[in-house]
């Protein structure tokens, strides 16, 4: 498959960007916030999925695996692309919104990938066995959220009070 120079281009600085923003993103509830590693994928799952996409970028780009490419589109829309309509948009969730500006802007990469080269199969093989594998992913990381969320609450106020 060729991709032109401006779809490379594009999706390395995209993957640069993510990655950017996972790893701060990760450093601030692993390092600040001191969330155990359950902790940190359940109220940062979006930082998961980033790490997944960019595997998967990997595999797409060095293994010429495409259905990799859409194999998160579904975690990526629902965790990325929804929670810019859902969290408010203030100063504190200003990166997080970037991080999902970022996922978005990703989906949609992959998708023009995808049709502009006719890999449609590739598509439906991704779509499927990421909604096989994510559905009871975000599942879990939501009743997780729901049962933790006092919990998660006590931790970032506490922070904020320090970092006053």
């Amino acid at each position: 498959m060729h991709l032109s120079k401006l779809q490379k281009s594009s999706g390395i600085v995209l993957a640069a960007l993510i990655l950017i923003v996972t790893a701060m993103s990760s450093m601030f509830f692993l390092f600040e916030l001191k969330l155990s590693l359950i902790q940190w994928v359940a109220f940062n799952s979006c930082s998961v999925i980033n790490i997944i996409s960019l595997i998967c970028f990997c595999l797409f780009v060095f293994g010429n695996k495409p259905s990799a490419l859409a194999f998160t589109i579904l975690p990526a829309f629902y965790l990325g692309t929804l929670s810019m309509f859902v969290l408010p948009w203030n100063q504190d969730m200003l990166m997080a919104h970037a991080g999902h500006i970022f996922m978005s802007l990703h989906i949609i990469w992959v998708l023009g990938v995808l049709i502009k080269n006719q890999l449609y199969k590739a598509m439906g093989i991704g779509l499927l066995v990421g909604i096989l594998v994510f559905s009871p992913f975000i599942a879990w990381e939501q009743q997780y959220q729901q049962l933790h969320l006092s919990e998660f609450t006590e931790i970032v106020n506490l922070n904020l009070q320090k970092a006053e």
